[in-house]
């Protein structure tokens, strides 16, 4: 949801990362389709990663634009660790910009879309995963969720 953004060092201000296009406004469309007690944000970073986003989302007025629950972002230390909380809350859809998370969800998410990853990760990783879908819009990811459905 964040746009990654080359050559910002790390001591510039978190709060000038502008929001991927069309974010907020497609989980809007997502919380509308499912219920916000279905949608969740699931990071993967350090406390001090956490404690600036869950500041940037407020700051940005996330919750408010997409009607998210406050509660429903949950933060964990590893990527393994996001598919054990995929697991947990039996979700059925999830978004990520990291091949290897979506891979370790191959058994537990049965909708995996790979959003904008960077050119390495997908090298690194030997590119993507069967049954993960590969999306660079927001549009996409939209569309991508209608079509599984169907």
């Amino acid at each position: 949801m964040l746009r990654s953004v080359t050559g910002v060092r790390r001591k510039e201000s978190f709060f000038g990362i502008p929001a991927v296009p069309g974010a907020f406004r497609a989980i809007a469309r997502l919380v509308q389709r499912f219920g916000a007690e279905n949608i969740y944000l699931v990071s993967a970073c350090s406390q001090m990663t956490e404690k600036k986003v869950r500041m940037w989302l407020i700051d940005r007025g996330f919750y408010r634009a997409t009607d998210v629950l406050q509660d429903h972002a949950i933060f964990c230390r590893t990527f393994e660790a996001k598919a054990k909380i995929a697991q947990s809350l039996r979700l059925t859809h999830f978004v990520d910009d990291r091949p290897d998370v979506l891979y370790y969800m191959r058994n537990v998410v049965p909708v995996r879309i790979l959003f904008r990853p960077e050119e390495e990760a997908l090298a690194r990783w030997g590119g993507i995963s069967d049954g993960v879908f590969q999306e660079s819009t927001w549009r996409g990811v939209l569309n991508c969720v209608s079509s599984a459905e169907k």
